[in-house]
């Protein structure tokens, strides 16, 4: 897309580090998933705000330590000011990229209030 450079960048830095190779998206990037790798990204809008994407892009064992997706930025060899520079780059950009082509979906709210201590029992 002509001047639209964070989505671009987002686009071509999504299709570089592979992202579409475990993640669905709307644009389908390499064909069609034949394993469940990662979960879809066509309603990542709708769900997450570019903020939080951010956040789990700098790194995802931060948030959740038994996720399966490895942590591509801010590594050991790309520590230097300017790779620390450039990584928050390609981070908002993949943001941008994907918040820009989410599908919407409404999501239902809950019919009754949600128990605490059960919750709690759940994800332990």
């Amino acid at each position: 897309m002509p001047r639209a450079n964070k989505l671009n960048r987002g686009r071509k830095l999504a299709e570089t580090y592979g992202c579409f190779g475990c993640h669905k998206t709307a644009e389908q990037f390499g064909g069609e998933n034949h394993w469940k790798a990662g979960p879809s990204l066509e309603h990542v809008g709708s769900k997450l705000d570019p903020k939080w994407i951010e956040r789990w892009l700098q790194n995802p064992k931060t948030f959740r330590h038994s996720t399966p997706m490895p942590q591509i930025f801010n590594l050991s060899n790309t520590s230097s000011a300017e790779d620390k520079e450039r990584n928050l780059a390609a981070i908002h950009s993949c943001a941008a990229y994907f918040i820009k082509n989410s599908e919407t979906v409404e999501l239902e709210k809950p019919k009754t209030p949600g128990d605490k201590t059960r919750g709690e029992k759940l994800v332990k």
